[in-house]
């Protein structure tokens, strides 16, 4: 069974998300250093975590609840959708992701899927609230 360039690159890349993402936490923090931007770190790891919370990858995490102590929930969901994001601040929120029922069975099949469909790959849905709104309705 052969890869096209592209499936081939996706697969090594998602082969170990977690180290994906250790290493796109390094080489992040290495560029906002060298190009003298104040970020603080655990900052920067959340917006990484956010990341990693809305892409693909395989297999599919258990966990869809996450909880963040700034508003990147928040920030990410109005660029995408062409607002006017709000300033990044320390404000809780809580975070689900909303995984799509016909995934693939295989890692294979899940990569393939997601390069053959389009250039661009789809992240998933999030919903957010924040932290005050979770208590007040008790969930």
């Amino acid at each position: 069974m052969g890869f096209a360039p592209a499936e081939a690159m996706a697969y090594i890349l998602l082969k170990d998300p977690d180290q994906l993402y250790v290493d796109v936490h390094r080489m992040t923090r290495k560029f906002c250093d060298a190009k003298k931007f104040d970020v603080e770190d655990d900052l920067l790891m959340e917006i990484v975590r956010y990341q990693k919370a809305c892409v693909p990858v395989w297999p599919v995490p258990k966990n869809k609840n996450n909880d963040f102590d700034y508003n990147i929930p928040e920030y990410f969901d109005a660029i995408t959708h062409g607002k006017e994001p709000p300033v990044i601040c320390r404000e809780p929120m809580v975070m689900n992701v909303v995984i799509p029922d016909n995934l693939p069975e295989g890692s294979v099949e899940f990569v393939r899927q997601r390069i053959r469909g389009s250039v661009v790959m789809k992240t998933y849905d999030v919903e957010y609230r924040f932290l005050e709104q979770c208590m007040e309705s008790g969930s």
